[in-house]
């Protein structure tokens, strides 16, 4: 499927899937895939549920971390250290007193 069928079977801007199927983590580069836009392309292409989820894990890599800790009923300093070892962002924990 060219990137000017697959635009136009989800609804995205050309411009929009061209910048997917290049890096679109060049430095610079303010575009960022929404939720929407996953959905999307996986109903374009047929893909199904594991199409999508395969899509998102593949653009959003951290996912497996939060999965994990939500499969395993744990916290946020336990996310955090996931995060860490697979070196992704970690996310703020404010302490409250």
């Amino acid at each position: 499927m060219k990137q000017v069928d697959l635009a136009a079977a989800s609804g995205l801007k050309p411009s929009k899937i061209s910048r997917l199927l290049h890096d679109s983590h060049k430095k610079g580069n303010t575009y960022s895939i929404s939720e929407i836009d996953i959905n999307r392309i996986s109903i374009a292409l047929k893909w199904g549920k594991a199409g999508r989820e395969k899509l998102r894990y593949t653009l959003f890599p951290e996912l497996l971390c939060y999965d994990g800790a939500l499969e395993n009923y744990e916290g946020l300093v336990q996310l955090n250290c996931r995060l860490y070892d697979n070196g992704f962002p970690l996310i703020k924990i404010e302490e409250k007193y």
